[in-house]
């Protein structure tokens, strides 16, 4: 089981250096999301063949709550800045119908 967590860390780091990156790819994001769960899951079927279970576990679930407060930043950033988007072209659309 030892390779597995070694897998959870590079897999880890693999979604680190992305979220790092300005302008990620969701696609790639979403992948190596469901590629951690399974390997998660993979190391959660047989628990007594993986000492230290439950601190791996514990430490896993707090670097997933501080992605999952990041992403959720992020999102709301994007979206605030789409709904600036709309109002400005609204607002040019208006503009144009009344000139």
């Amino acid at each position: 089981m030892t390779h597995v967590v070694s897998q959870l860390k590079d897999k880890r780091q693999q979604l680190t250096e992305l979220l790092a990156q300005e302008e990620y790819s969701t696609e790639n994001f979403s992948a190596y999301w469901q590629e951690f769960d399974q390997l998660l899951r993979q190391l959660c079927e047989n628990p007594q063949q993986t000492p230290d279970l439950q601190s791996i576990l514990a430490d896993n679930l707090q670097w997933v709550s501080l992605i999952t407060e990041q992403v959720t930043s992020e999102r709301s950033t994007v979206a605030a800045r789409m709904l600036q988007l709309r109002k400005g072209k609204k607002a040019h659309q208006s503009y144009g119908d009344n000139n």
